[in-house]
Parts: C-alpha cells; structure tokens; sequence
C-alpha cells in the first residue's frame, strides 16, 4: 500500500504547475516589486557622489533600480535602502542599465 500511496504523490508532483524560473529568465530568485528611494555609493575609488535611486524590485539574489544617471555594467557599488523600519545595505555588480524614453535609466544589479 506505502508503494500506491508513493506512486500518487509522484503523480501528483508531476501533475503540478512549474513554479521553477523559466529558462528564459536568468534570476535565482522571484522578485517582489517595491517602491522605496534608497542610496548607491559611488564605484570604489572614483571619490564620486552617492546618488539616489528609486528601488523597482528586490529579490535575494539582486535588486531593480531606477536612476536619472547612467551606471556601467560590471560596476561595484553599496546599495542602503532604507525603507519604514527596514535598513538594509549590500555591495552589488551592475548587471544592465538600459536608457528609457524619459532619459532616465533602468539598471539591474546583483549582489555578492
């Protein structure tokens, strides 16, 4: 009987919609959509400017960002949100930043 009853939940295992990330989509992890300012230090030795970014999205493994300045990709810099009770700071790796038709920038980062 434990054998019928294994074979059912491997059917239904089998059977269940895939919540897995589509091949398609290179996140390791779902993004939560937030809207929250937060800072974005300057690339380590360049003696810049912080700048302030408006969070799109957020996940384990990254964040979303908008921002009125361009940054490169395979920079280095520190994100601090700092959102309601919540403070969080991370060094992160621009992955994107993709010019919108408003001029601003849509950039994608992860961390490490």
């Amino acid at each position: 009987m434990s054998g019928t009853t294994t074979h059912v939940y491997s059917e239904e295992l089998n059977q269940a919609p895939a919540t897995a990330i589509p091949k398609s989509d290179r996140r390791r992890s779902q993004r939560e959509a937030l809207a929250a300012s937060a800072w974005v230090s300057a690339e380590p030795g360049s003696r810049g400017k912080s700048r302030q970014v408006t969070v799109l999205d957020l996940s384990l493994h990254g964040v979303g960002f908008s921002s009125s300045d361009k940054f490169e990709a395979g920079s280095i810099h520190w994100i601090v949100l700092g959102t309601g009770g919540l403070r969080a700071s991370s060094r992160l790796r621009v992955i994107s930043c993709r010019q919108r038709e408003d001029s601003a920038f849509d950039c994608g980062a992860e961390f490490f």
